[in-house]
């Protein structure tokens, strides 16, 4: 493999996302319609949607459209590594696009894993306006379709491993709890634990003292907990957004692996912990670990 470079500053840019109370019986996506999370002021402050600038995607990516069940136009970028190679279904974090993870493709190529990332509604070349239901329903949406969609391009892989980077934790985890067999592993990248400390460390500033999160967050502690599939979460020691803590929790709920970035932040996860994200990709996604 060739040594990776740090990715884009663009892939390094970002504002993040949470989560707050222990467990309660998980819901399907489409049954949560997080009315809260989905008031304008309140996404206001939770999504900061990026525009797309004009970046063609580069040779061996392929662009995977797909449409959420209102019709909203969801766009991703493809990169294959074979026609069985197994593949990471990646949800970005807040202010990141598809087209920042285009650097990191060929280094997964090397490894001989593929990589398809969605736009959230709403940013890049993704339609709509975000929100936090739409956020959950949208990557539900895509899971439906995604078979097919892969099929088309002449490709069945092997394994399917769902990742979630800080604000894609919630869809990531989300789809992982309610996917059954299709997914094979779950990869957590300074992921959100508490969706209320988060909103008022972002600068909400009303009080959500009376907010439950089983009943108004992402609620991403009990959807890791109905996750059946091998866990892994990474997560810098020095982040300043989501706290080391919360991704440490989160993999202790999920009964999964944590690997602490010793000196990351929230956006140079990848910069200073290359190494040891690359050790959980060939761990979860080659050697394919059944439990942990």
């Amino acid at each position: 493999m060739r040594h990776p470079t740090p990715i884009t500053a663009s892939l390094l840019a970002l504002a993040a996302c949470g989560c707050h109370g222990p467990g309660a019986t998980v819901e399907p996506p489409q049954g949560r319609e997080l009315k809260f999370l989905d008031r304008p002021e309140v996404g206001r402050v939770l999504f900061h949607p990026r525009p797309e600038r004009d970046r063609p995607a580069p040779d061996g990516l392929l662009v995977v459209d797909v449409r959420a069940r209102d019709g909203t136009l969801l766009r991703g970028r493809l990169s294959p590594a074979g026609p069985e190679a197994p593949l990471l279904l990646w949800f970005p974090g807040n202010g990141e696009l598809a087209q920042d993870y285009d650097a990191l493709a060929p280094h997964l190529r090397d490894l001989g894993v593929g990589l398809l990332v969605f736009d959230h509604r709403g940013y890049g070349a993704s339609a709509g306006r975000p929100s936090a239901g739409d956020l959950l329903r949208d990557a539900d949406d895509v899971r439906r379709a995604l078979t097919a969609k892969l099929a088309s391009a002449g490709l069945h892989p092997s394994r399917l491993v769902v990742v979630g980077r800080s604000l894609g934790s919630a869809p990531a985890i989300d789809l992982a709890a309610h996917a059954g067999p299709e997914v094979d592993g779950l990869l957590l990248l300074s992921p959100f634990a508490d969706t209320f400390g988060l909103l008022t460390r972002l600068g909400y500033g009303a009080s959500l003292d009376d907010r439950d999160e089983r009943l108004d967050g992402f609620c991403n502690l009990d959807g890791v907990r109905a996750v059946h599939v091998p866990v892994l979460c990474l997560h810098g020691t020095a982040d300043r957004v989501i706290p080391f803590h919360e991704g440490r929790a989160l993999a202790e709920a999920a009964h999964g692996r944590f690997v602490p970035l010793d000196g990351a932040g929230h956006n140079d996860w990848f910069s200073v912990g290359h190494d040891a994200f690359f050790a959980a990709v060939r761990e979860l996604v080659i050697t394919a670990p059944t439990r942990y």
